[in-house]
C-alpha cells in the first residue's frame, strides 16, 4: 500500500521560503514552494506522521524598502498590510501552515541570541568590506538597492543572488554596478562587517552533497558541486543599514543582520511558535531543530534561492552547534507568465487572490500541480489553464461518474450494497501505492500526482464502457464495475485529499466517507453502493471550471 512507517511516528519540519511582504502572493509563488509543501505536509499527516509546516513574512528584506519608496508608502505599514493579504491568500488557496508569523520582539530576540552563539563559537569574523555608496541616496548599496550584471552568467541582476543562474554575488563581484533607485554618482567605501567563512566548512559540505547524489533533484546538487569547484566566498552576516534587526555583535553598532542570515533562526523560531513553546528569546534553545531531537527537515524553495539554503544555512547551523541541517531540499524552477518571469516590482503578474476569486480553488491547485515547474521552466496562461482543467479533470470526472451509473443500471447493480473483498482490495491498494510513491520525499512530484489523477478518471470511464461490452461475461462485468465504484467512492476521496482537500471533503460527504484524512493500510471490508442520488451529489461537488459554463451554473 505504502512504505511502512518507522516503529515510532516520524516527525517532519517542513519549510517554504519566507516571502517578501512587498506585495501579495502571485500565481508564480503559489506554483512553487507553498503548494508543494502543503501537499507533502497533508499526505504525511494522513500517514499518521507529525508535521510542522512553517514559514514567516520576510519583513526585513530590502525589497520592502525599495517597493515602499516606489509606491510612496511607509515600509513598516506596507509589510504589515502585505502580510495580512498573504494570510488571506493562503487561506483562499487551502494552504495550511502551522505558523506564518511576522517579525516581532520575540523573533528579533531569538535571531540575535542565535547569532550571538555563532559569534561565541568563533564564526562571526570581522573583515573589511568594500561597498558601493550612493551619495544622492545617502546609503550603502546592497541587495535590492544595487543593480548590475551577474559575474557568472552575465544576466542583469540585483545584489546578493542572480535569479537567472542562482549563483551568489556581492558588492565586490557584481559587474557594471549602479544604484537601482537613482542615477547619481557612486563612491566606494570600506566598512568592517561580520562575515561567515564558508570555506571553513568545505569538508562538511563535500561529504554532505556526496551523500545527496542521485537522491535530491539534480539541479540543486549540480549547483552545490559547481560552487565547491572553486573557493567558497565569505558571506556577510551584517550590512551597514538601518532597515533590519540590529546586529548583536560588539563594535558593529549601526549595522543590521543580513536578512538571509536572519532567515534560518527565524524559521527555527517559527517552529517554536508552531510547537507552542514558551517565548524565551534564547537562541541556544533550538527545540525541534536540535540534532538531538528526532525530526526530518524538508525545505521547499525556488531554485534561485539555492545558495542560501545549500550553503549559508547549513554553515550557520554548524557554526551554531545545536541546529540541524536540512535532510531534503525540493526546488522548483520558474513558473513564467506568457514566457516572462512573474515580477511584483515590474507589475508582470497575476495575483493569486484574483485567480482564486475567479476560479474554484480545487481547479487552481490541480492546474498548478499539473503544470508545476519541477525540473524546467513552465509557462502560465489563463486560457491554457481553463482548457487543461476541462480536458484533464472536469470532463474525465463527469464521464467517470456517469459511466459507473450507466453500467450499474445496465447490470442491475443500482442500489445494491457490497463489501470490498480481499482481491479487489489488493487491486485498489495497488492504485493507492502508485499515488503514495509521488507523495514520498524521494519521488515527490505534484505534477505526477495530478497526471495520475487525470489518467485514473480516464481509466474509470473506459472501464465503464468496457463493462457494457457484449463480449464480456456478466460476472466479469459486475466485478469490473464494483472495482470502478471502489476507485471512485473509496480511492478518489483519499488521493485527492493532499492535492484538492476541499474537493475531497465534498466527495467524502457525498459517499458518507468519514476517514478521508487517513491513508489506510487496506480497503478490505469497506462498503460500497451505487446510487444515482449519491453520484449526482458527487457530480455537484465539482464546479465546472470553464468560465462560460461556470457563469451559467
Amino acid at each position: 500500500m505504502r512504505r511502512e512507517p518507522d516503529p515510532m511516528t516520524r516527525t517532519f519540519i517542513v519549510t517554504a521560503t519566507p516571502p517578501t511582504p512587498n506585495g501579495d502572493f502571485h500565481v508564480g509563488h503559489l506554483s512553487g514552494p507553498y503548494l508543494g509543501a502543503d501537499i507533502f505536509a497533508r499526505y504525511q499527516r494522513m500517514c499518521g506522521n507529525r508535521v510542522r509546516y512553517v514559514c514567516s513574512a520576510d519583513r526585513n528584506q530590502s525589497y520592502v524598502v525599495t517597493t515602499a519608496e516606489r509606491l510612496g508608502k511607509n515600509p513598516d505599514r506596507l509589510a504589515t498590510a502585505c502580510h495580512g493579504e498573504m494570510r488571506q491568500t493562503l487561506e483562499a488557496a487551502d494552504i495550511r501552515m502551522d505558523a506564518f508569523n511576522m517579525v516581532d520582539g520575540e523573533h528579533v530576540a531569538f535571531v540575535q541570541s542565535f547569532l550571538a552563539k555563532v559569534e561565541a563559537n568563533g564564526h562571526a569574523v570581522r573583515k573589511p568590506w568594500r561597498f558601493p555608496y550612493s551619495v544622492a541616496e545617502d546609503r550603502y548599496l546592497f541587495e535590492s538597492f544595487v543593480s548590475g550584471h551577474c559575474p557568472v552568467c552575465w544576466s542583469p541582476t540585483a545584489g546578493a543572488i542572480c535569479e537567472a543562474c542562482g549563483h551568489p554575488n556581492d558588492t565586490r563581484t557584481l559587474e557594471l554596478v549602479s544604484s537601482s533607485r537613482s542615477a547619481g554618482d557612486i563612491d566606494y567605501r570600506e566598512v568592517e562587517i561580520a562575515v561567515l567563512e564558508l570555506e571553513r566548512f568545505r569538508s562538511e559540505f563535500t561529504a554532505f552533497y556526496e551523500s545527496k547524489r542521485g537522491i535530491w533533484r539534480p539541479h540543486v546538487v549540480e549547483f552545490a558541486f559547481e560552487m565547491l569547484s572553486r573557493p567558497l566566498p565569505d558571506y556577510p552576516l551584517t550590512y551597514p543599514s538601518d532597515w533590519g534587526i540590529p546586529a548583536p555583535f560588539t563594535g558593529l553598532e549601526g549595522q543590521v543582520v543580513n536578512v538571509w542570515a536572519e532567515m534560518l533562526p527565524g524559521l527555527v523560531n517559527s517552529t517554536r511558535i508552531a510547537e507552542g513553546e514558551k517565548a524565551t528569546g534564547d537562541g541556544s534553545e533550538t527545540g525541534l531543530w536540535s540534532p538531538r531531537r528526532q525530526a526530518e527537515l524538508v525545505e521547499f524553495l525556488g531554485y534561485d534561492n539555492s545558495f542560501f539554503f545549500t550553503f549559508v544555512h547549513p554553515a550557520l547551523a554548524w557554526a551554531h552547534g545545536d541546529c540541524r541541517i536540512v535532510d531534503t531540499i525540493l526546488t522548483n524552477e520558474f513558473f513564467e507568465l506568457e514566457n516572462f518571469k512573474f515580477s511584483t516590482s515590474k507589475g508582470h503578474l497575476i495575483w493569486a487572490r484574483d485567480l482564486l476569486r475567479e476560479r474554484d480553488v480545487n481547479a487552481v491547485r490541480f492546474y498548478l500541480a499539473l503544470a508545476n515547474p519541477e525540473y524546467q521552466k513552465m509557462n502560465f496562461t489563463q486560457s491554457a489553464m481553463d482548457e487543461l482543467v476541462e480536458v484533464r479533470l472536469s470532463r474525465p470526472y463527469r464521464e467517470a461518474a456517469s459511466g459507473i451509473l450507466e453500467a450499474a443500471a445496465a447490470l442491475g447493480l443500482s442500489g445494491q450494497r457490497w463489501r470490498i473483498d480481499e482481491q479487489t482490495a489488493a487491486r485498489l491498494g495497488g492504485v493507492l501505492a502508485r499515488f503514495a510513491r509521488f507523495h514520498e520525499i524521494e519521488t515527490f512530484s505534484p505534477q505526477r500526482i495530478a497526471e495520475h489523477l487525470s489518467q485514473l478518471l480516464v481509466r474509470i470511464a473506459a472501464g465503464s464502457r468496457h463493462a457494457l461490452s457484449p463480449r464480456l461475461a456478466r460476472a466479469e462485468a459486475i466485478e469490473e464495475v464494483r472495482y470502478l465504484a471502489g476507485l471512485f467512492q473509496l480511492v478518489l476521496p483519499l488521493v485527492t485529499r493532499p492535492l484538492m482537500p476541499a474537493f475531497s471533503d465534498r466527495l467524502g460527504e457525498a459517499f458518507a466517507r468519514t476517514a478521508t484524512d487517513t491513508w489506510p493500510a487496506s480497503l478490505a471490508g469497506q462498503e460500497c453502493q451505487i446510487e444515482a442520488a449519491t453520484y449526482d451529489q458527487a457530480l455537484a461537488a465539482w464546479v465546472d471550471q470553464q468560465p462560460a459554463l461556470r457563469r451559467a451554473s
